[in-house]
């Protein structure tokens, strides 16, 4: 299970080429399930990445389903840096548009370990 919160600074395309004119904070949280090759023993472990996903973007709401790849390398066993590539398919397509998403991550335990 992954959980993302992100945020940007953007002029957000519409569906006509054009953008809306405005410079404006666009947020996004989604929830995926990963499906891991190997176990977290492995140095490099890939995976892919399916959810769901909502943005807002000024007085917009949005839905997506985030579909992705992505890579789990193992940092001696106490972190795990994690590179992920995904393609957002819009389910409300007048307020999401198709669009990649690329994001680098860092993962470990908070607190005492177990």
């Amino acid at each position: 299970f992954s959980a993302m919160f992100a945020g940007s600074f953007l002029d957000y395309p519409t569906e006509e080429g054009g953008t809306l004119g405005e410079n404006s904070l666009l947020m996004e949280v989604d929830a995926s399930i990963r499906g891991k090759m190997f176990s977290n023993k492995y140095w490099v472990s890939p995976y892919v990445q399916l959810g769901v996903g909502m943005s807002k973007f000024k007085g917009y709401w949005g839905a997506y389903i985030p579909v992705g790849v992505g890579m789990q390398l193992n940092l001696f066993d106490e972190a795990f840096l994690l590179i992920n590539s995904q393609y957002r398919v819009p389910v409300i397509e007048n307020t999401t548009n198709y669009h990649f998403f690329y994001s680098i991550g860092l993962a470990g335990i908070i607190g005492k370990k177990k």
